[in-house]
């Protein structure tokens, strides 16, 4: 492996850590919560912080945001909540008509991926009382949809004798936008990369085609992903090549896995994958070939 690659690996996972905070879940059923003319519902979950909207017609001020648990009595001691604004972070706010809020864990968004997960804060008016917003509820029926269901995979292989009619190893970078419906994902499988060989070597790469996978396995912070892909492609030492690719990746993901989030949960991971394809020349000049590769994977929810 050459000196850079480690570097490459490391702002991969980086990459990963920050990705799986894009994806916005908004309620298939708006969650709110009254108090007196003050009214807080629950917009949206982006990454570890929470949207509300809150309104109050005589004016209140809003304090002791938590990330708590239904297992807890209401305002107990949690996860403590900021407001995030210009200026901020601020601990309380005072609502008088209408205001959106974006409130983030201090000590991140973890608290969400609990199966009993609430949002507690305080109302005070002429006095104060507790609401509270579930955010999974009591059972584990979806109660929040994806806005976008776009994830990316990147890989970083090393495949040995990738080349036809030779006994040439090869490194490839691979990129796979994929479309998930529910565990299935649909997408494109494209990769480039160099021949690696003890001499005529840096012939180039380039091959890409269709993509289906499946989810076959999502326990605790791990899953398997299953995928098919047909690529069309080229190798400069060799031409025109096509044929069909296999893979089977085990990741680990940045969060575990909750109830009610609809398909994943903000899902990004990192891990290992294993591929074997096959190689039909079209020209003849050389034989077809089974080829296989292994690497690091990084998958990101967007």
């Amino acid at each position: 492996m050459r000196s850079r690659d480690p570097k490459i690996i490391v702002v991969w996972v980086a990459v990963a850590a920050a990705g799986g905070c894009a994806t916005t879940y908004r309620p298939l059923h708006p969650e709110v919560a009254r108090s007196d003319d003050t009214q807080v519902e629950l917009l949206a979950i982006k990454g570890g912080d929470v949207l509300l909207q809150a309104s109050s017609a005589s004016g209140a001020r809003l304090e002791r945001f938590q990330l708590g648990s239904r297992r807890s009595p209401p305002c107990s001691p949690g996860a403590e909540a900021v407001v995030v604004g210009v200026g901020g972070p601020f601990h309380d706010v005072t609502v008088r008509g209408e205001r959106r809020l974006v409130l983030t864990s201090i000590g991140g968004g973890a608290a969400l991926a609990d199966p009993e997960a609430t949002v507690d804060l305080e109302v005070v008016q002429q006095q104060a009382r507790c609401l509270r917003l579930p955010v999974t509820g009591e059972t584990g029926e979806d109660r929040w949809v994806a806005g976008t269901r776009w994830s990316l995979d990147g890989d970083l292989s090393l495949a040995p004798n990738f080349a036809p009619g030779t006994d040439r190893w090869a490194w490839t970078v691979s990129l796979e936008p994929r479309l998930w419906i529910d565990r299935v994902e649909l997408g494109v499988h494209g990769q480039l990369g160099t021949l690696i060989c003890s001499s005529d070597c840096g012939k180039a790469v380039v091959a890409g085609g269709p993509l289906v996978g499946a989810r076959l396995l999502r326990a605790g912070r791990w899953a398997v992903d299953a995928d098919a892909a047909y690529e069309v492609g080229g190798i400069q030492s060799v031409g025109l090549v096509h044929g069909p690719r296999l893979e089977l990746a085990v990741l680990r993901s940045t969060r575990p896995a909750p109830v009610a989030f609809r398909p994943e949960f903000l899902f990004a991971g990192y891990g290992l994958v294993l591929a074997g394809g096959h190689w039909f020349v079209p020209s003849g000049e050389a034989p077809g070939s089974w080829y296989e590769s292994f690497g690091f994977t990084v998958a990101l929810g967007l």
